[in-house]
């Protein structure tokens, strides 16, 4: 009885291994399964994070371009409205009009006590 008891014993032990190792291979499995699928998640997440950052820097590269263009512009506008001011400025008497002087003297006759 003893010797059957061993041999059913071993029986239960060796089953449970095979089932055991059954659940290991399994989960073997499974884990690299999903080792792979993370794996290809990130690589499509990195790519797509590339495609967003190059669309970025495509994109500030645009309006730099741009920046420097309105830049530019700005410049030739400013040259040309300096120019325009100097030669207005040489044809142009910024001297006070003569009937200012005539105001200035009534108004200090005026002033004046006794008046």
């Amino acid at each position: 009885m003893s010797g059957s008891r061993i041999a059913e014993t071993e029986a239960v032990l060796a089953a449970a291994r095979e089932v055991a190792d059954e659940r290991l291979i399994q989960s073997l499995r499974q884990a690299r399964q999903l080792e792979t699928e993370t794996a290809e998640r990130g690589v499509e997440t990195g790519r797509r994070r590339i495609a967003q950052l190059q669309a970025i820097s495509e994109a500030i590269a645009a309006q730099a371009a741009a920046i420097d263009q309105a830049s530019a512009q700005l410049t030739d506008i400013l040259a040309t409205t300096s120019e325009r001011l100097a030669s207005i400025d040489i044809t142009a008497g910024f001297a006070p009009p003569p009937w200012r002087t005539a105001i200035d003297e009534t108004v200090a006759r005026n002033l004046e006590p006794g008046v």
